[in-house]
Parts: structure tokens; sequence; C-alpha cells
């Protein structure tokens, strides 16, 4: 009895609460979102968008459910939820949704080109919203503001934008890694993509030392040029002469080290050395260095 005495009591204010199983403003392209409406006291409640009435599924009493299937961004936009209480009274709220497509970012791939050629490097960006798209070289997030000045970014649709970085005129430092990104509604994606720039050789020489009386042994460094270096050519300069003379043999592109033969013994030299690629020959200067065959 006691209870039955207390119900009268309890008059609740008529409120709808709506729930969603995403973040509103950030739902899934192609997943099925969940909007619930509840209201706090006994009613019915349905949904609907610009005037047009939803399948509304009642899972519990004062409640309903709006399945938004395989939402696409079609499905953007006002949604209602209204209700009738048992005492005649009419509610209503709504809420907007917009529906998003996570970020994927493509590079076009790997560029060679020659110094001083023109190249670009591409990226193709899929999803919406997308916003501040950059280019970085490796690692240095300071780079995207000097790289701004060769980057244009062409909008083809609301959801699909393309990032290019163009060179004029390449330097070999242009050489690198670089990395296109965009930023989707949930971060950072990011594709990256190599150019090399295709040069002459550079070849210098580190350590010479004559190991016999008329042999001297050569170590040098090469930078490639990003093609394989095919041959190696040797000038040397006797002291006393003015004369540079070509080394008798053609060393083979792998070596980065041997010993020259056929010198005088006692004799000081300079030895000068160039590389081939199939862009050309590195510039030939003679070490300033002077190497003295032994005696014997």
């Amino acid at each position: 009895k006691s209870e039955a005495a207390a119900e009268p009591k309890i008059e609740r204010t008529a409120l709808l609460d709506i729930r969603s199983s995403q973040d509103i403003g950030g739902i899934e392209a192609g997943s099925t979102p969940s909007l619930v409406c509840k209201l706090s006291v006994p009613g019915q409640i349905w949904w609907s968008t610009g005037g047009r009435n939803l399948t509304t599924i009642k899972d519990f009493e004062f409640m309903g459910r709006l399945d938004i299937k395989k939402a696409s961004r079609n499905d953007t936009g006002d949604y209602k939820c209204s209700a009738k209480t048992a005492s005649g009274e009419l509610l209503e709220k709504n809420i907007h949704i917009r529906v998003i497509e996570p970020g994927k970012i493509m590079s076009d791939g790997d560029v060679r080109a020659k110094v001083m050629e023109a190249a670009s490097l591409t990226c193709r960006v899929h999803g919406y919203p997308l916003s501040q798209f950059v280019w970085l070289k490796g690692n240095d997030s300071e780079s995207s503001e000097h790289l701004k000045n060769f980057t244009s970014v062409a909008q083809i649709n609301e959801t699909y934008t393309v990032l290019t970085l163009e060179f004029k005129s390449l330097a070999r430092k242009d050489n690198g890694t670089y990395v296109c990104q965009a930023n989707d509604y949930n971060g950072i994606v990011s594709a990256s993509a190599h150019l090399f720039v295709i040069d002459v050789p550079k070849v210098s020489i580190d350590f010479m030392k004559a190991v016999g009386a008329g042999s001297i042994f050569l170590n040098w460094t090469v930078n490639d040029g990003n093609e394989p270096i095919k041959k190696y050519f040797i000038q040397h300069m006797k002291n006393g002469t003015d004369q540079r003379q070509y080394y008798a043999e053609q060393i083979g592109g792998g070596n980065s080290s041997y010993v020259l033969k056929g010198f005088e013994s006692g004799t000081a030299y300079q030895i000068g050395i160039s590389a081939t690629n199939v862009v050309g020959a590195s510039y030939m200067q003679l070490d300033p260095r002077w190497i003295t065959t032994l005696e014997k």
C-alpha cells in the first residue's frame, strides 16, 4: 500500500535525450551508426529528416532507434526526434550529423631525372574532409615552408585532391625522399616518394701509399650520381714535368681501391681519378699531394 500511495507524487518532466553510437561530427562512411532517442516518460517516439518519417526501431519502452545503414556523405544533415507523451504533450529535438571519409593517400612512385631537367612528384589523396596539404623532405618539418613554393594542390572533387611537387631545374641537392601529407578528420595521413637526381659521378681520392718500387695503392670515395659506375680512369703526372698521362688500364666500376703499377722507382707523382656513368664523366682533377714510389 505504501508504494501505491507514493506513486502520484512522482511527476516527471517530459524530456528527450539523443545518444549516438559514433561522434556525430565524424561518422565513418560505410559504417552503420545508430541514433537513440530516449523519452523520460511514457509515450511514442519517431525519427524524421526533411519532413520524411524514417524507420524507427523500438528497442525498449520510451526509446526509438534510428540505424543509418552503410552511411554515405548523402546522409550528412539534420535529423529530428519527435515524441508524443501519454498525456498528449509533443516534444522534438534536432541533431546534425556529418559523415566523413577517412583519408587515404598514395604516391605515384619514385622519379628519376637528370640534373637541370624538370621533374615532379605526385600524391593522390581521397577522403573528406581534407586539409593542410604539404610536402616535406625526409623528416625535416621545417622543409615544408620552402617546398610550398613548388607545391600545387588540385581539388578534383570534394573527396579527391592531387598534390604535386614540381622542380623546374633539378640540382643535385634535390635528391632524396619526399613525404606528402594531408589532414583528415582523425589526423595526418602520409605517403612518400624518392626523387633520384641523376648526374655525372663525383670521385675523390682518400688515401695513397707507395707499395713497391713502381706501385702505388689508391683508395677513393665516389658518389655515383644515382647511376652505376661503368669505369674509372686514372691520370698521373711525374714531378718535374707538366704532362699528364692516362694510366694504361681502365678500372672496373665495382672497385673503390686499386694498386697502380708501372711507375718509375723513387719518383714523385700526382694522381687524378675520374669516373663515368651513363650521364658522362666526372671532372678529372689531380690530387695536390705528391706520392713518391719506393726505390725498390
